[in-house]
């Protein structure tokens, strides 16, 4: 039993990633197959799922569906999995890094992201969260990975700041 909990233990942070990316994966599967394109389910006053294509970027951003759109977003694509494989060696070189839940979130949204556009040539956004007529972009579980990845890259980068640069 202690050695499956010292596995457990040792292997925490991948298995966070898989069971992250295969829920992320079984919900847009389910979206793709149950769903038509921009039909909408209210689930709360405030939430709809809705079946969208996003070309884009985060959040739709940038979505225009030429080629050079294409060439733009894969070209930044691999810019970003070598930003993340750097962070990553970082991280096992200085493994009381601050930055790891940024790195982990980021890399599980940005892999989640990647696998549709591969799989489908966009990913699949369904989260509408709106107040009255006042909506978000719609978005998916790999961008609510990416915002918290980003939010704790800032709430490290503000905590360092202050300890180094404010006297």
């Amino acid at each position: 039993m202690n050695k499956i909990i010292f596995k457990i233990k040792k292997y925490h942070k991948i298995i966070i990633i898989i069971l992250i990316l295969f829920i992320d994966y079984l919900t847009k599967s389910f979206i793709f197959k149950n769903f038509q394109i921009y039909n909408k389910i209210k689930i709360f006053n405030i939430l709809n799922i809705v079946y969208v294509k996003n070309y884009g970027f985060i959040f739709g951003w940038y979505a225009y569906k030429h080629i050079w759109n294409y060439i733009l977003i894969n070209t930044i694509n691999i810019i970003f999995i070598i930003i993340m494989i750097l962070f990553t060696y970082y991280y096992i070189l200085n493994k009381n890094s601050k930055n790891y839940y940024s790195i982990l979130f980021l890399t599980i949204g940005f892999i989640g992201n990647t696998i549709d556009r591969i799989k489908y040539g966009y990913i699949i956004d369904f989260f509408d969260l709106h107040y009255k007529y006042v909506h978000l972009p719609i978005f998916n579980i790999s961008d609510i990975c990416i915002i918290f990845g980003y939010i704790f890259f800032l709430k490290n980068y503000i905590s360092f700041s202050k300890n180094y640069f404010i006297s």
